[in-house]
């Protein structure tokens, strides 16, 4: 689970109050905020304002930072099919001097599935579908199929 929608409050207060508006992940001095090389560093959930259709906000970093996120993996195996799957569902609500103007909701699912063949004398076999649906990237969807076959000696 991750939570960054409340970030102190929607308001500043002066003095030795609590502070609000903490705009995580953004930086007034440091225009490319917590990123290395154009992407955020810790999580995912947060992008960069390239990566997505929604107003800039500023030339800050993100413009997507009040995220509610549940995110679940599984892992088991099946007659020698070893799969797994991670599932994440987001609420995503803009930045608080730049709100999007609606909340814009977001899935995201993986699921692969790897088996161990004796093709090509001893050879990893796997499978991967991926989904991206939702109103805050582009629906896609993505199918990977694959055969690794170890060259050591």
């Amino acid at each position: 689970m991750l939570y960054t929608k409340s970030q102190g409050g929607s308001e500043i207060i002066d003095g030795n109050q609590i502070r609000g508006k903490d705009d995580y992940f953004n930086n007034g001095q440091v225009r490319d905020g917590w990123s290395y090389y154009g992407r955020g560093i810790d999580t995912p959930f947060i992008t960069a304002t390239s990566e997505n259709n929604w107003p800039r906000y500023a030339d800050f970093f993100t413009n997507n930072n009040r995220v509610w996120v549940a995110h679940v993996g599984m892992k088991g195996s099946l007659e020698g099919i070893v799969w797994t799957t991670k599932l994440s569902f987001s609420s995503n609500q803009g930045t608080y001097d730049q709100p999007l103007p609606v909340k814009v909701y977001q899935f995201s699912g993986l699921l692969t599935a790897t088996k161990q063949t004796s093709l090509l004398g001893g050879s990893t076999l796997q499978a991967a579908l991926s989904v991206d649906q939702g109103k805050l990237f582009d629906n896609a969807a993505g199918l990977m199929l694959s055969i690794k076959k170890d060259l050591s000696f």
